[in-house]
């Protein structure tokens, strides 16, 4: 796709499979032209993703445990090690929109939570740029406003506050957002697509996965792992 986009520019607003992702597209080009085609550069940039994400994941936990440097660093080195279920993202090229969303999600997460800290528009703007840059990267960036709620929740308001006038004001425009961005992805750029309606549907598919990432989490490798054969 990086490559055709050299001769097509309109093809970095999409990826095979209709997917939206065009902050991944733009990577594979500056990939592609600074490494070429070898493996290595490609490989390379997957794990400074990677490590870029193991050091947001240390802060994030430095944060919310209020300073606890010793539990930063285990949650970092559970998080770097854990590559028996998030090994695909890391090894895997087509995978890094995985790495690359992780990176603005954990990023706009620390964001806000400055902003909670600084009541500051420059922090606030950060985040909410941060969202966008995630959902436009991967489609899984949908979780991200239900994380803010919990990163707010985890600076000590009571539950009820979280839905009352000055909390809702400011998840607003996060929710705006997310609305947008689903009706263009649900919309325009998965109309119908035969993925709709099967595998993208609450039920026990995805009760399944859902049970099976949180194995994964308590046992990274497991007989269907990619590191077994």
């Amino acid at each position: 796709n990086a490559i055709d986009t050299h001769g097509d520019p309109a093809l970095l607003l999409g990826l095979p499979h209709r997917d939206f992702r065009p902050m991944a597209s733009v990577l594979f080009l500056l990939n592609l032209a600074v490494s070429g085609l070898s493996p290595a550069g490609y490989y390379a940039v997957n794990l400074l993703l990677h490590l870029a994400n193991v050091a947001l994941v240390m802060r994030l936990a430095f944060l919310l445990t209020g300073g606890r440097r010793g539990v930063a660093l285990i949650t970092g080195a559970l998080f770097a090690g854990a590559c028996g279920n998030y090994g695909d993202a890391v090894t895997w090229i087509s995978g890094r929109t995985g790495l690359l969303a992780d990176l603005f999600a954990l990023s706009a997460v620390l964001a806000y939570r400055a902003f909670l800290e600084s009541r500051s528009r420059r922090d606030y703007a950060l985040a909410l740029v941060l969202y966008a840059l995630a959902l436009l990267s991967k489609e899984t960036a949908v979780v991200l406003l239900p994380l803010l709620v919990l990163a707010d929740w985890a600076k000590g308001p009571p539950a009820r506050d979280l839905v009352r006038g000055r909390a809702l004001r400011a998840y607003a425009p996060f929710a705006i957002l997310l609305a947008g961005y689903l009706a263009v992805e649900l919309g325009i750029v998965r109309r119908g697509s035969p993925v709709i309606g099967r595998d993208y549907v609450l039920g026990g598919h995805g009760l399944t996965n859902l049970a099976e990432y949180f194995a994964r989490m308590l046992v990274p490798v497991n007989a269907t792992s990619f590191t077994v054969p």
